[in-house]
């Protein structure tokens, strides 16, 4: 997967995390349709156009409140796998940055025995 592939698999992810999977398709251009086409053929995602109807419910244009979504996108296992390989990779690489630029070092938590919920009491001490 290329740079601009990975960009839009993210993109795709913050939209079913954040929006229940409606894109704006104002922010893809001609060839990010196209990988997303590619991909919903090969069953890497679901990938489709929203019912004009729906479109058209939206709030008004140009509202600061509006979503102008037209697609629908659903994730694979296996689309889902990368891109939280992706999240992660970014998250190690940013990481230090912002922790240089502020002066400290946080430490990762300890990992929970495999018979503790990491929510209990017991896991946090």
């Amino acid at each position: 997967m290329n740079r601009h592939e990975e960009s839009l698999l993210l993109y795709l992810e913050t939209c079913v995390v954040d929006h229940g999977g409606e894109v704006e398709g104002s922010h893809m251009n001609k060839e990010e349709y196209g990988i997303a086409h590619r991909w919903h053929e090969t069953g890497f995602i679901a990938f489709g156009r929203l019912p004009a109807k729906s479109i058209m419910r939206e709030g008004k244009r140009g509202s600061s409140t509006s979503r102008r979504a037209t697609n629908w996108v659903r994730f694979s296992g296996a689309a889902w796998a990368e891109a939280h390989r992706l999240r992660r990779e970014r998250a190690e690489r940013l990481i230090p940055q912002y922790e240089e630029r502020r002066g400290y070092t946080a430490q990762p938590p300890a990992t929970p025995s495999p018979n503790q919920r990491a929510d209990t009491p017991e896991a946090e001490s």
